[in-house]
């Protein structure tokens, strides 16, 4: 059913357009028939289904369109280019001040901000194009590209949104809860440019939702608008943004970390210098997997550290799985961290007493077969070392060494 209104470009929430248009804009479906019979005999469907504007003076494109007058046969040629380029709401094809159509939505070309949930379109013919700015200009547009009333201030914060400007001109990226600053190229009222290339930043006071394009080396920026009520900001530090990621909850719930990760970054950038250790230790007893493990280097033992109860059901549950979620705790945060703070190179070595999930982790592959155990564990770890912008060395470590002696190596 969502793919029904999503195809007809229409409010969930109002009474929809004729049955004649429902048909000849989604495709043939017992949704599209239930829906088409419920319209013909005024019964009314009660749903959950809603899609919200994103700012002041708002509209669906298409119920711009209809009211506009536009032919049938012009209809299903724009929303043809409409669900190629992804886009609902007239917000979605103008620039952040508002004001006017933005050029990749005139000349057909998709958004690198393409959401994941739409289906795949073909693109439509070159009439198809031809028909879709014709009837834009008709609905939505005055002078040149200018829209006939100009949308309002933002209405919510998007959190897969990247672009932002403050009110002083400057530019901001924002990714996986990461703040970055432009440097200013060409500073002008008109599409300020800067450069691509950015620097970790604190977040901005009042970041104003902007829209930008790409040109050679350097971001363009076409327009920003402030929101209408002061955005809730992604989070402004590295243990806050890890615990505000819903697949680490349960590797986060008991994790220490000294001054932010800083001090493991600062041992990470300073490389042979500096041995970064990381260790590991599994238990498991009565059907329960338990796992501690720290990051640090030979001066500081203790930099994060960490301790996660294995997930899985009690047939899981194993001394070698819990070994092997060691491992992959250490092979998660550390890839985080590098993501939050931009390491792009360092070294780290691994250790861990259980010589055959370090073996599997490291030495096996690089292809699983689909029945080996803990397949699934071991193929995120296989993928993680994969992405890893820093290298990873391991060692055995021998466990219980305090039974036997006093005087312990550094890895015990």
């Amino acid at each position: 059913m969502e793919l029904f209104f999503l195809e007809l470009g229409i409010s969930p929430e109002k009474q929809g357009p004729p049955p004649s248009v429902m048909s000849l804009l989604t495709t043939p479906s017992l949704v599209q028939s239930t829906l088409i019979f419920l319209a013909q005999h005024n019964i009314v469907l009660k749903h959950s289904i809603c899609y919200l504007p994103q700012r002041e003076h708002d509209l669906f494109i298409m119920e711009g369109l209809i009211s506009a007058n536009i032919s049938l046969n012009d209809l299903l040629a724009c929303n043809q280019c409409r669900m190629y380029l992804q886009v609902a709401f007239l917000s979605d094809i103008v620039t952040g001040d508002g004001l006017l159509l933005l050029d990749d939505a005139w000349l057909g070309r998709p958004s690198l901000q393409a959401k994941t949930s739409w289906p795949h379109y073909n693109k439509p013919p070159t009439s198809s194009w031809i028909i879709w700015r014709k009837c834009l200009t008709q609905a939505f547009l005055g002078r040149g590209r200018r829209l006939k009333f100009s949308l309002g201030r933002w209405l919510r914060w998007d959190d897969s949104w990247p672009w932002y400007c403050t009110s002083d001109g400057s530019l901001y990226s924002l990714q996986d809860g990461v703040w970055n600053s432009h440097h200013p190229v060409v500073r002008r009222d008109r599409l300020p440019t800067f450069k691509a290339t950015a620097n970790v930043c604190a977040p901005p006071e009042h970041p104003r939702r902007a829209t930008t394009y790409r040109k050679g080396y350097s971001i363009v920026c076409t327009g920003s608008d402030a929101f209408l009520s002061v955005p809730c900001l992604p989070p402004v530090s590295f243990s806050s943004y890890l615990r505000n990621l819903p697949s680490l909850q349960w590797c986060v719930e008991s994790l220490e970390i000294v001054n932010e990760g800083l001090d493991l970054l600062d041992s990470l950038c300073t490389g042979a210098s500096a041995l970064v250790m990381a260790v590991s230790n599994g238990s498991f007893k009565d059907t329960f997997g338990t796992v501690a493990w720290t990051i640090g280097t030979e001066t500081q033992e203790c930099l994060i550290a960490g301790r996660v109860v294995c997930p899985g059901g009690q047939s899981d549950q194993s001394s070698y799985q819990s070994e092997l979620t060691g491992i992959y705790a250490l092979l998660t945060i550390t890839h985080h961290l590098c993501k939050y703070y931009i390491i792009v190179d360092g070294q780290i070595e691994l250790g861990c007493d259980g010589l055959s999930a370090l073996e599997t982790a490291f030495d096996k592959g690089p292809f699983l077969q689909s029945d080996f155990p803990d397949y699934d564990l071991v193929g995120a770890i296989y993928h993680l070392r994969k992405i890893s912008a820093v290298s990873w060395t391991y060692r055995h470590v021998k466990g219980h060494q305090d039974d036997h002696s006093s005087d312990l190596d550094n890895w015990a």
